[in-house]
């Protein structure tokens, strides 16, 4: 029964094509307010940062909720590929951050994965494309002899 009540709790209420509130159980006939995966009345919590009430256009970040304001005063890395906040995991070269899947070969675009990647300039690219454009890396500081 528990796990009925929690399945019809998150689901659109049939009949009118609505969320249900996680917190009060009652149809959101408005915007909804979306917190850890569960749809809710916006007037059900306040911001973090300043106490004020929320919208439905609140943003999540650390598990806290903030009103637009305050979410953008937070120190948010930005995706040096997209330019749009990284809200989950991140890379970090080439002295800037990555969403995982922006951070690509500077020649195929094919994404790294957690593969090795070589740096010359300001790029980095796959071992393949590496050796074709600068010639075979150093095996101890994986430069080209080029960039010496």
């Amino acid at each position: 029964k528990q796990w009925y009540q929690r399945r019809v709790r998150g689901a659109r209420a049939e009949a009118d094509s609505k969320y249900l509130c996680a917190q009060c159980n009652h149809i959101i006939d408005t915007e909804h307010l979306t917190f850890k995966g569960e749809p809710y009345h916006p007037h059900h919590f306040d911001c973090f940062d300043c106490h004020r009430p929320l919208t439905h256009r609140a943003k999540e970040l650390h598990a806290h909720l903030f009103c637009h304001s305050c979410y953008d005063t937070k120190e948010i890395s930005v995706c040096a590929a997209c330019k749009k906040p990284i809200e989950g995991r991140a890379v970090s070269a080439l002295e800037k951050k990555w969403h995982p899947e922006h951070f690509v070969c500077g020649h195929c675009e094919r994404p790294f994965a957690g593969e090795r990647f070589y740096e010359h300039g300001t790029m980095a690219y796959c071992e393949l494309h590496y050796r074709k454009l600068f010639g075979d890396p150093c095996f101890y500081c994986c430069k080209s002899a080029a960039d010496e």
